[in-house]
């Protein structure tokens, strides 16, 4: 998994694409004020020979046309104009079903979250994460080095 935008933006992002193929798949979320950016990559990566799925809220947004799959979610309240809430449903949604089809189903959603933390719950997530990550190597490292002691210590 690749997460296109970065510190180098939408350039940074079209210049990947252009590496990527039929193997690749691109997902493009764009809701109403729709961001002209993340269509046009849309259309790069169509180009490039990239399966499409769209995250999006109505068959007449402009990324829908160009989805070879097109999910909509509801953003619209009467509160807000646009509440992520069910977006953030949906991406949880694919995560999970992605993460259970990979050949290690607990790293996978782990490697997921990391690159998606910051989008979904803020910068100060992120580093959470990582806590709980070097924590269960350290405990893991400990574990490994007690029973390490105990076969030195057995008789001889």
């Amino acid at each position: 998994m690749r997460l296109l935008p970065g510190v180098s933006g939408v350039t940074h992002a079209a210049r990947s694409l252009m590496h990527a193929g039929p193997q690749d798949v691109f997902i493009g979320l764009t809701f109403p004020r729709y961001l002209s950016d993340t269509v046009a990559l849309a259309q790069i990566a169509r180009d490039q020979g990239c399966g499409v799925i769209a995250l999006t809220d109505r068959p007449t947004s402009p990324m829908a046309p160009m989805a070879d799959v097109a999910l909509y979610c509801q953003t619209e309240t009467s509160y807000r104009p646009n509440c992520e809430t069910s977006v953030l449903a949906l991406i949880e949604a694919l995560t999970s079903a992605v993460s259970l089809r990979a050949p290690d189903p607990v790293q996978s959603a782990r490697r997921t979250l990391q690159v998606l933390q910051p989008w979904l719950h803020g910068a100060n997530g992120l580093a959470r994460i990582n806590a709980i990550d070097t924590a269960s190597r350290t405990t893991d490292a400990a574990a490994l080095n007690g029973a390490r002691k105990k076969q030195k210590k057995a008789p001889r």
